[in-house]
């Protein structure tokens, strides 16, 4: 269990960003915790899942999983002949999916869910759309896990665990297609896998005499396992200190690794002053998010991350700025952006360099901050070096 969590945790850090999908990790763990714990012995507390599904809606898009979830336990409950509870799942299903629709916008919410997940376009372009790159970065931990899951599905379609087969096999399709569903994987397949290996571990060391060492472990483990099954005061304690433990540090900490944070300080008067009030940024999606939280509610900040309310349109403008295209100077003029904080590895950084229109402000290794120089001030002015 500590190895596979460790696993887990590795596999999801890539996706702990300062943004509201981190919640559907939340709300998918507790959901498919619940749905377990319901399998083994029906209890009325699963129907708080109702409600839950409401927050959830309203809080990320990823309510979905609770859905799809719900679906495969009807299913799985139809292939064991067992009719009572396909009518338990399938009516909770009923009642979680028409929660879903308890959001300010309803059923168009699903539509817009719906055209998002459809377009092409976004799913080509977006990065955490695109199917995991195994030869760049820590890619390892799910990589285990995925070949873990798949082998495991063999044994849970033996033992008629259809609906934990079903999640494995669908969500390691997930993740395969698009890198960010490697966190749902991580979560949906993990606690099967650890069944799967304790079934193993019995099965290897039972016939281990009691000296040997594998019966030392085998018994060693089989004392702790009690225990180990009771939740600890101390679980909550340490969250609480976690959130409480950033003593002197302000909201929010968390900056991407690549955040300019040492040439934001150093530039704060500047984009905060006089007559700036409500000055347009433009910036990677990246960093967007960030600087909209810093800025709010004056800024403009062009992009953030909300892909899905932009559009493929405004999507497209970004790309062709920021390769700096031949008409990064007609969008320029357009959007009206004031200042451009981006990487010196952008080709529009380049471009900017190079235009009158342009003042370099500031710059590190993480980041170049140009401003745009007033219509007036053209004449005998050279392009920043």
């Amino acid at each position: 269990a500590v190895l596979l969590t460790i696993f887990v945790a590795d596999a999801l850090r890539f996706h702990y960003l300062a943004r509201p999908h981190i919640f559907t990790t939340l709300f998918a763990v507790t959901a498919l915790w619940m749905l377990d714990r319901d399998w083994s012995g029906a209890s009325r507390s699963v129907w708080l899942l109702v409600p839950m599904t409401v927050l959830w809606t309203n809080v990320h898009g990823g309510f979905l999983i609770l859905i799809i979830a719900l679906g495969f336990l009807a299913v799985s409950a139809l292939l064991r002949h067992e009719a009572h509870r396909f009518k338990r799942y399938a009516a909770l299903a009923v009642a979680c999916a028409t929660a879903t629709l308890v959001n300010p916008y309803g059923w168009q919410l699903h539509r817009h869910v719906w055209e998002y997940l459809r377009s092409d376009w976004l799913m080509r372009n977006i990065d955490e759309f695109q199917s995991p790159l195994f030869r760049q970065g820590s890619i390892l931990p799910f990589e285990i896990l995925l070949i873990l899951g798949l082998i495991c599905t063999f044994e849970l379609v033996r033992t008629r665990r259809y609906h934990e087969a079903l999640l494995v096999v669908f969500w390691a399709h997930g993740a395969l297609t698009s890198a960010r569903h490697i966190t749902i994987y991580a979560v949906v397949a993990v606690p099967p896998v650890a069944d799967q290996l304790s079934l193993l571990w019995g099965r290897w060391t039972q016939t281990s005499a009691k000296r040997s060492v594998m019966g030392t472990l085998r018994d060693l483990v089989d004392d702790m396992r009690p225990a180990a099954r009771w939740t600890s005061i101390w679980v909550p304690v340490f969250l609480v200190l976690l959130a409480c433990g950033a003593w002197g540090v302000k909201w929010p900490a968390d900056f991407p690794p690549k955040f300019p944070t040492e040439l934001m300080a150093r530039n704060t008067g500047l984009l905060n002053g006089a007559g700036r009030e409500n000055a347009r940024i433009l910036s990677p999606d990246a960093w967007g998010g960030y600087l909209d939280y810093k800025f709010y509610p004056n800024r403009r900040v062009f992009i953030d991350g909300r892909s899905d309310y932009y559009g493929p349109a405004i999507l497209k403008d970004y790309i062709s700025v920021r390769a700096a295209a031949d008409n990064w100077q007609e969008l320029g003029a357009r959007y009206g952006w004031q200042f451009a904080l981006i990487p010196p590895d952008w080709p529009l950084s380049r471009a900017l360099k190079r235009s009158p229109d342009w003042i370099l402000r500031d710059q590190d290794k993480v980041a170049l901050l140009f401003e745009r120089r007033p219509k007036d001030s053209h004449a005998g002015v050279r392009p920043a070096e």
